[in-house]
């Protein structure tokens, strides 16, 4: 099966783009298609476009068209010129808000009460597109917890839940980087975070003579961290910086509330190192599945959850679990699940 991944976002530092960029630089059955996307990789599977008429033209000897929810209509034109199937890989629910959903609620869905009434504002806000949902060949859920929405809030059922694809070829531990910090990720909208958490992470940085280490998908701005020797706010990183930050933490931690799947832990594990997250909706899946080196925590048990994971126990975990690792989430294994859910295969690992 030839698939065209569609992207119509900034490449570089979206973290949606980044499945359809790790599934294309791996396999010669697929083409990447970017509209001023930003793709800096060079690859005879990449191609810049300007126009639907020209993707259309890249993509017509392909047997699947696949877009993200985000960017369904672009998916829709190319398929109605050339008449491919196309399937949308869904993974940022639409109207998240006006259903009222935060983590806090832990997505409990027996809820009904809770759901009700806010169920009529997100039915208007996000009515045409389900419909647009409904209207593709598939439906492809990237993590446990928008397979549900697509079900049972939506109703707009997916074919099958395939992982985003993680570059373990990038992502990988350092033995020789020497450990001397608490990390943490700080998601791209301000309210997205709990900054709440910060006082505590500050305090046992300062306790354990650890620098407080901060990174984001946009430049991190913290204002009420204060102003201390042994915090540092990063820029944007590099993915070779990223996975050096990595490996100089013991730990860590993601802050950010609105989370399906969450690359920030996987990427943090791959290169030795536990993660705790606050909010990550897939996080029991993935402690089940990684032997609890993804944890999520809490604002009562986080001191705790890092005191265990600087005695050492978790991080020699996070180390032992590269097979697991590219079960569930190598380019090969996600491509290959990927491709028996749009046949109907079941979809085991290769």
């Amino acid at each position: 099966m030839k698939i065209a991944f569609i992207l119509n976002d900034d490449a570089e530092s979206n973290g949606g783009a980044r499945p359809f960029i790790n599934w294309s630089g791996f396999s010669d059955e697929t083409k990447l298609v970017s509209f001023d996307a930003g793709i800096n990789k060079k690859s005879d599977r990449f191609y810049n476009v300007s126009s639907i008429s020209e993707a259309a033209e890249i993509v017509k000897s392909c047997d699947y068209i696949i877009v993200d929810d985000r960017n369904a209509r672009i998916g829709f034109k190319i398929k109605n010129r050339i008449n491919k199937r196309l399937a949308i890989y869904c993974q940022v629910p639409f109207g998240l808000h006006a259903l009222g959903i935060s983590a806090e609620n832990n997505w409990n869905f027996k809820s009904l009460e809770y759901l009700a009434s806010r169920y009529v504002p997100f039915m208007l806000l996000a009515g045409n597109h389900i419909r647009m949902l409904n209207e593709a060949d598939s439906l492809v859920a990237n993590s446990f917890a928008m397979h549900y929405l697509l079900n049972f809030v939506y109703g707009a059922p997916d074919k099958g839940i395939v992982h985003p694809p993680l570059d373990l070829e990038v992502f990988k531990t350092h033995n020789s980087v020497q450990k001397d910090s608490i990390t943490v990720f700080v998601g791209r909208e301000d309210d997205w975070n709990d900054y709440s958490v910060l006082p505590i992470l500050e305090k046992i940085a300062e306790e354990k003579h650890l620098f407080l280490q901060f990174f984001g998908t946009k430049k991190v701005d913290i204002g009420a961290i204060g102003d201390r020797n042994n915090i540092i706010i990063n820029p944007l990183l590099s993915e070779e910086e990223l996975v050096r930050l990595y490996n100089r933490s013991y730990v860590t931690v993601s802050i950010q509330k609105q989370e399906f799947f969450g690359y920030v832990p996987l990427e943090s594990v791959a290169c030795g190192t536990p993660a705790l997250t606050l909010y990550l909706h897939d996080a029991s899946v993935l402690e089940k599945d990684l032997h609890k080196v993804v944890k999520q925590t809490s604002l009562k048990s986080i001191r705790d959850d890092i005191s265990g994971i600087l005695e050492g126990k978790e991080v020699t975990k996070a180390r032992d679990v590269s097979g697991k690792l590219n079960e569930l989430f190598s380019p090969a294994n996600t491509l290959y699940k990927l491709k028996a859910v749009l046949e109907g295969r079941k979809s085991e690992s290769l």
